[in-house]
């Protein structure tokens, strides 16, 4: 008598989370990106954030010139991070239909690009050139200035890598 396969609901579990941990990446980047504080003449000590979707899409002002140029790494984060997306939904449809080799592939490549995607948000101030004491913003040029990961980022980054780590044990979940 043939052995039946049957549904792998831990696996299915886990390359759910992994999909919901992909959304989540996608739209993190909403928050803010990169935080910092320099010291004005006038104002003293301020805080500043720009969103992360800036540095992914770049934003322009009125006479079309960029005043906040595309960073090609994060716009790259953000497309793994919808791949990852996609690949979830293929494992978990893999996963429903008995169909555990795609289902099984497809999780590890979602593991994989989400753990890609969560690295690469975490070097949003490298990427940016952010790490000297000078930095441009919205058309000056700001002096002593201390830059951080903003939140958007951050948090990006870490539910990237453990989405990742999820989608990966999906394929090893029996």
């Amino acid at each position: 008598m043939a052995k039946k396969s049957k549904k792998s609901l831990v696996a299915m579990l886990l390359v759910f989370l992994a999909f919901a941990a992909a959304v989540a990446v996608a739209l993190l980047p909403l928050g803010s990106g990169l935080h910092f504080t320099y010291k004005g003449i006038l104002t003293g000590t301020t805080e500043a954030d720009v969103k992360g979707f800036d540095y992914i899409f770049g934003v322009k002002n009125s006479n079309g010139d960029y005043t906040t140029e595309i960073v090609p790494a994060l716009l790259v984060a953000w497309i793994l991070a919808l791949g990852a997306g996609v690949f979830a939904l293929l494992g978990l449809f893999g996963f429903a239909s008995k169909k555990k080799l795609v289902g099984k592939a497809s999780s590890v490549l979602s593991g994989l690009l989400l753990i890609v995607a969560g690295v690469l948000f975490f070097f949003t101030v490298q990427f940016v050139g952010a790490e000297g004491s000078t930095f441009a913003y919205n058309g000056t040029t700001l002096a002593d200035v201390k830059f951080s990961l903003g939140l958007g980022h951050l948090f990006a980054g870490l539910i990237g890598c453990v989405g990742g780590i999820l989608g990966i044990g999906a394929a090893v979940a029996k």
